[in-house]
């Protein structure tokens, strides 16, 4: 019998272990696949050093600047990714032949409590049989991996392992409740860094993104303007608690299309600059790598990119 060190021999290793492998490979951090899995930073790093003890290889280097892929752990990754993505699609396969249908969609908390919880009543109507799951996360580009049978996520669409398509770039403008415009006047660039700034600071939902998405600092320097703020602002680490905050008098936030766009119908929030911003970013549709949508998921994406295009315009110089 052929000698091995490895601690497995030629046995598969835990399901566990590879799963949480291959968060902290994605993630390219123990702590954020903690996070990701609900462990501690400790027992995740246990379940890494039980992998490589039963592969009998380092899976990761490690230093003080944190954590890369050995080959090993790269090799693995990739084959890691497959089969997740092969037990995906093998769950919503096996969904699809139940008596009733479920269609699980995975977005962020931005997304879902501000754009898709204000529209379930429709939703439900167009999909009158059919049980709705939300799984809110910031961390959603991996569909394969919690049974999701479709995302919505902003960034730049380059997801591995997953077919992306826009839905909307980003579009960012400033807003703020209606008390704080004296006569309706909307305030000029300069104007607004004299005013409290709402800021909103949370780690980016893809790894490796340089930022996520506007900032008050990027978006001035969009402007055309340097980013030079008279008083200390406030910030957050939830976009909802942001425009929360703005609802209530406390400062100007930044407006994403379209996640404003009831907040601004119902009056709470208005516009308060002639200026809007853009960026190659945006909201896109995630589908699995592979396989066709069932009917459900198909009739619910054609009515979300309807919805998405009906977006109304965001303000712009002049208007």
């Amino acid at each position: 019998m052929k000698e091995t060190n490895a601690e497995g021999g030629g046995r598969l290793p835990p399901l566990r272990g590879l799963v949480t492998f291959e968060m902290a490979a994605r993630l390219g951090s123990f702590t954020k696949a903690a996070e990701g899995l609900g462990l501690t930073q400790p027992a995740v790093s246990h379940q890494i050093r039980r992998l490589e003890q039963h592969l009998g290889r380092p899976l990761f280097r490690r230093d003080h600047r944190g954590i890369a892929l050995t080959e090993a752990g790269a090799a693995l990754f990739v084959a890691v990714q497959r089969g997740l993505t092969g037990i995906g699609e093998a769950v919503r396969e096996i969904r699809g032949t139940t008596a009733q249908r479920v269609v699980t969609i995975a977005a962020d908390v931005a997304f879902s409590g501000l754009w898709l919880v204000p529209r379930l009543a429709e939703i439900k109507a167009l999909l009158p049989t059919v049980e709705l799951r939300i799984i809110t996360s910031q961390w959603t580009q991996n569909i394969n991996e919690i049974g999701a049978d479709l995302g919505v996520l902003f960034g730049d669409g380059a997801w591995f392992g997953t077919r992306a398509e826009l839905l909307v770039p980003e579009y960012a403008f400033p807003v703020c409740a209606p008390s704080l415009l004296k006569d309706g006047r909307k305030f000029t660039l300069e104007e607004l860094q004299r005013l409290p700034l709402l800021h909103l600071e949370m780690p980016s939902p893809v790894k490796g993104a340089s930022e996520p998405w506007f900032k008050w600092e990027s978006w001035f320097a969009a402007a055309g303007l340097p980013y030079r703020p008279a008083q200390p602002g406030l910030s957050f680490n939830n976009y909802n608690f942001t425009i929360q905050a703005a609802i209530a008098g406390q400062g100007i936030a930044l407006g994403w299309r379209p996640l404003v766009e009831q907040i601004l119908l119902a009056g709470q929030l208005v516009p308060c600059a002639d200026k809007a911003c853009s960026s190659a970013r945006g909201y896109h549709l995630l589908l699995p790598g592979r396989g066709v949508p069932g009917p459900e998921v198909q009739r619910f994406i054609a009515w979300l990119k309807t919805a998405m295009a009906k977006s109304p315009p965001v303000p712009t110089e002049g208007n």
